[in-house]
């Protein structure tokens, strides 16, 4: 058996994310793969829906993978730490202008930043700073702390990679499984 099927669903807004339709694409994966690959995380929505018993998270993205490293590692202290913050324009603003060099900081910045945004948009200017404005919505609870448990459970059973999907995919095996969900047309990376 290569999943448990006790999902807890992302706990990330992300641009372009297969939230809704998890269900449907698992309906059309192979049977018998061993170890589930997602070379391009993101959220993570279709590994959060499979709860497989073996994965890798891979992204290019070292602030995703910060993330979802201190949420497993460090579950405790990060539940508590973003449950003691509010929805505030002031503090959004705040925190996206200011980097902090701790990578617990950093995962709770970035978690903040992205629960806040607009559209769940993940976007760096050309000197690497987010720069996403906020959305138009403040939400008086901003996590679930029972989510955010079920979640570092399940990412407990995954490899985290900061890594581009190039690296990635090559070290696939016999029995792995790569769900690959690109986040753009080839060739638009590369300005096309």
């Amino acid at each position: 058996m290569c999943m448990q099927r006790k999902g807890v669903g992302p706990v990330l807004r992300w641009a372009g994310g297969k939230r809704r339709l998890v269900h449907r694409l698992a309906e059309l994966l192979p049977a018998g793969w061993q170890n589930y690959v997602e070379p391009m995380a993101g959220s993570a929505a279709m590994f959060f829906y499979l709860a497989p018993r073996k994965a890798v998270l891979a992204d290019i993205n070292p602030d995703l993978i910060n993330f979802f490293r201190v949420l497993r590692d460090e579950t405790s202290e990060l539940v508590e730490r973003l449950n003691s913050l509010s929805a505030s324009k002031d503090l959004y603003y705040e925190m996206r202008d200011n980097v902090p060099t701790s990578g617990f900081e950093r995962a709770v910045r970035f978690a903040y930043l992205n629960r806040l945004c607009w559209n769940g948009v993940h976007r760096v200017n050309r000197e690497g700073e987010f720069n996403v404005p906020i959305g138009d919505r403040l939400p008086r609870r901003l996590w679930n702390p029972d989510h955010l448990y079920r979640a570092a459970s399940q990412l407990r059973c995954a490899r985290l990679l900061r890594a581009d999907f190039e690296e990635t995919l090559p070290k696939l095996k016999k029995g792995d499984f790569s769900f690959v969900d690109p986040p753009y047309p080839r060739g638009a990376a590369k300005g096309l």
